[in-house]
């Protein structure tokens, strides 16, 4: 699974621009102006909102002397990115430079996922009349919260990043972990080699039960950087029946955007009862991943504000014949795990105990 962003123009609608000023409807003011001519020179806010922002333009950029102006701005939001950085409007908005001028805008370094490096950063430019840019970033220092890039004209610019999450911080998969929900299901995690049909490969196996002896779940297998590979499924109790892939589908990179979605198709033998050493029926299933939006969740064991859902919509036939499809969706915290789960458009189950890493949830 792989998710590439696009770099091009982007067309939204027209931005928030000129936002500020008093109750009047007068313009907002300057934070910084200053005069620079033919001979090039620099521009910097030293305090507020837009302290570390700053421009040098170089000799033979421009013709004449330019009143500039730096102002305060809103960024336009654009789905599976962050803007960690405000946005700086500098003015006169469109105006060309000959030769590129330097630009430093500031951002949040706590405001950065923490599986985001520096190449991820990407520096965006609005004009006037709505047009979003994204230009390279020349240089990113993370720990004073700085980045530089070459500016060719005058607008709005501000600092975003993807918005990724390392996929193992919120779904650990430790040997032992369990989670218990209000409507009595219960979710094991469990790694083992001695699975039938699937004898010394090393899986995680996740069981999913219920107060009413029913057992179902999925085998998937990891590597070293902490992708997640579908294997198998299983269920112990309506169909007595265990599922093996022909090979094993990646549904999970180790990093991951919020909001991007992928596609898997696989095949897979059936085998009735669970564990039966000869395959029953074959079949073809449909899988689409995704990593919804961020939220927050509430159980009665805590708060959970760094949520990301993840949802599993599946369409899937075998040769018995049946087919049907199905929506599953994990709401997964940081560090934590499923804190809350739902099976189609029954009421979602939330988390009331459990254990991560030996330690239990609080």
């Amino acid at each position: 699974m792989h998710h590439a962003f696009s770099r091009s123009l982007l067309l939204l609608p027209l931005p928030l621009a000129g936002c500020g000023g008093d109750s009047n409807g007068s313009p907002p003011a300057a934070i910084v102006s200053g005069t620079i001519g033919a001979e090039g020179g620099s521009l910097s806010v030293t305090s507020g909102a837009l302290a570390g922002a700053s421009i040098t333009i170089p000799a033979g950029a421009l013709t004449a002397p330019v009143a500039i102006s730096f102002f305060e701005d809103t960024a336009s939001l654009v789905p599976g990115f962050v803007d960690v950085g405000p946005a700086v409007r500098i003015e006169p908005d469109g105006l060309p430079l000959a030769l590129p001028g330097v630009l430093t805008l500031p951002f949040d370094p706590t405001r950065v996922p923490p599986a985001v490096t520096a190449a991820d950063f990407i520096v965006r430019m609005r004009l006037g009349d709505g047009r979003v840019f994204e230009e390279p970033a020349r240089h990113v220092d993370q720990a004073l919260g700085l980045v530089t890039v070459d500016a060719l004209q005058l607008a709005t610019w501000w600092v975003s990043v993807p918005d990724e999450i390392d996929t193992r911080a919120y779904l650990p998969l430790n040997s032992g972990d369990f989670y218990v929900y209000d409507s009595g299901l219960r979710l094991t995690v469990a790694e083992t080699r001695v699975e039938p049909n699937f004898l010394g490969i090393p899986l995680i196996k996740l069981t999913f039960s219920t107060t009413f002896a029913f057992f179902s779940g999925m085998y998937l297998v990891d590597d070293a950087a902490g992708a997640l590979s579908l294997a198998g499924e299983f269920e112990i109790g309506a169909e007595n029946r265990q599922e093996r892939l022909d090979g094993a589908a990646l549904i999970l990179e180790p990093v991951e955007p919020v909001g991007a979605s992928s596609e898997v198709v696989y095949t897979f033998t059936g085998f009735v009862p669970f564990g039966g050493p000869v395959p029953v029926y074959t079949g073809i299933a449909h899988t689409t991943v995704s990593l919804v939006e961020r939220t927050s969740i509430v159980t009665p064991v805590h708060t959970f504000e760094d949520v990301v859902l993840l949802q599993f919509d599946i369409e899937r036939s075998d040769s018995r014949p049946r087919s049907g499809t199905n929506r599953f969706r994990l709401w997964l915290a940081n560090g934590v795990g499923p804190v809350q789960v739902q099976d189609n458009d029954n009421p979602p189950v939330r988390l009331v105990s459990g254990v991560v890493g030996g330690r239990p949830i609080e």
